[in-house]
């Protein structure tokens, strides 16, 4: 079967210079249609309504049906390919607007009421009116996108209330407790694994900066995201507490071999 490839892919005018917080493109595509290795100025949440496609990182590839949908941070590069004639329905969100959502690329449920609302958005103009009904269902969307781990929270609450647990759903890269009453003894973590040119110049200014006003260090920016989790969860710790992370192997590499 022959393929069609499309050049790769460049932010129209309308992406880059629209001031307003995100762009919505709807394209359909056939099988076997492939969009090459790309990336956008703007955070991109790519949902096919209909068929199936391929998304490829750097990270790995997912097969995404339509219960699904590629959540993609700024800057990052990635590929497409069509397994099925699909309906591509994407937005594409400015960094700043995107704070509070995964740091890294990740594949998240689509519900049935944030599809209603992809769908929904795709009929709104670009320059639509922030303080109207348009402006309103995109941040809605956005709120969505920021509980795409509730339902994790939902079940550990679930399971463990009965037992004094509290659950808050948070980024605590970004919270800082409140006093001393809000640290911890005890904190156990499996920091995310993401290489540091999955993280865009903004984010990793946000926490090199958080990490300089928290300890006073400087970091490479070389420095995985799992490098910045670890040395911010010493603000969460109590005196004499207890911090455990899992952490990958080539931290011990140049010391080992």
């Amino acid at each position: 079967m022959s393929r069609t490839r499309q050049t790769p892919f460049t932010d129209p005018a309308e992406f880059s210079d629209n001031p307003r917080p995100v762009v919505t493109l709807a394209n359909d595509y056939p099988s076997g249609y492939e969009i090459e290795p790309h990336r956008h100025a703007r955070a991109q949440l790519v949902y096919a309504a209909q068929g199936v496609m391929t998304v490829t990182v750097a990270a790995g590839s997912w097969v995404v049906p339509p219960q699904r949908a590629v959540w993609m941070p700024a800057g990052t590069e990635h590929a497409i390919r069509i397994n099925r004639s699909i309906s591509m329905r994407s937005l594409f969100i400015r960094p700043e607007a995107a704070a509070g959502l995964p740091p890294a690329c990740r594949v998240v449920t689509v519900s049935i009421l944030l599809r209603a609302l992809i769908l929904r958005a795709m009929s709104i103009p670009p320059l639509y009116d922030e303080a109207g009904p348009d402006g309103r269902i995109l941040r809605v969307i956005l709120d969505e996108l920021r509980a795409l781990d509730n339902g994790f929270a939902e079940a550990a609450s679930r399971l463990w209330s009965s037992e004094g647990l509290e659950i808050t759903v948070s980024d605590f890269t970004v919270e800082s407790p409140k006093d001393d009453d809000d640290r911890f003894n005890l904190v156990l973590t499996n920091p995310p694994y993401v290489r540091h040119h999955h993280l865009t110049v903004s984010q990793k200014q946000q926490l090199k900066t958080a990490v300089y006003r928290e300890l006073g260090l400087e970091i490479s920016g070389l420095a995985g995201f799992y490098c910045y989790f670890m040395l911010l969860a010493d603000k969460w710790l109590a005196e004499d507490g207890i911090g455990i992370w899992l952490i990958p192997s080539e931290v011990y590499d140049r010391k080992l071999r």
